[in-house]
């Protein structure tokens, strides 16, 4: 998430905890999804689809230059 701003950070802290997903320890300022909370399961699960999706496609990415630079 390095290449979200601080507000849109915020912005979206705002929306899951408005909606009740959220699990706010306001003492320390630490955020996480309420496990126990179907929709916040279904988030995990897309993230870590997207992930994989990204990470096949950089591994694509990195074949066809390896194989590029080896015919070349």
């Amino acid at each position: 998430m390095s290449d979200v701003s601080k507000k849109s950070v915020h912005i979206h802290i705002n929306e899951l905890n408005k909606i009740g997903i959220l699990i706010v320890d306001d003492g320390s300022k630490k955020f996480k999804l309420d496990s126990k909370d179907k929709r916040a399961i279904a988030l995990a699960l897309i993230e870590s689809d997207e992930y994989l999706r990204l990470m096949d496609e950089f591994e694509k990415e990195i074949k066809e230059k390896i194989k590029k630079n080896y015919y070349n």
